[in-house]
């Protein structure tokens, strides 16, 4: 379920007798997987719906349209912080 990263993990690697002492572990790097872990499924369902709308809105703009998809593809590859989250929303805004 949602935010359960932390307990997951820390049984898992009991069970291994392996030491999470030193590891962060707390994102995922892939959009997807990474919003069904701190969000669940309600929460990855209502992300794409609203994905879907500002891609629909941006079809517009086809500049605009071409760096949410960039941005996009980069979000599966890289851990996405608050600051790519803000910039995002900055970058909609305008």
């Amino acid at each position: 379920g949602p935010e359960t990263t932390d307990l997951v993990y820390t049984k898992i690697f009991k069970e291994v007798n392996f030491s999470l002492s030193g590891l962060v572990y707390d994102r995922s790097h892939n959009l997807v997987l990474d919003l069904l872990l701190w969000s669940g499924v309600v929460g990855t369902l209502s992300f794409f719906i609203w994905l879907t709308s500002v891609l629909i809105r941006l079809g517009k703009n086809p500049w605009k349209l071409l760096a949410v998809l960039t941005w996009l593809a980069f979000s599966f590859y890289h851990p996405l912080s608050v600051v790519h989250w803000v910039l995002l929303m900055i970058f909609l805004s305008v």
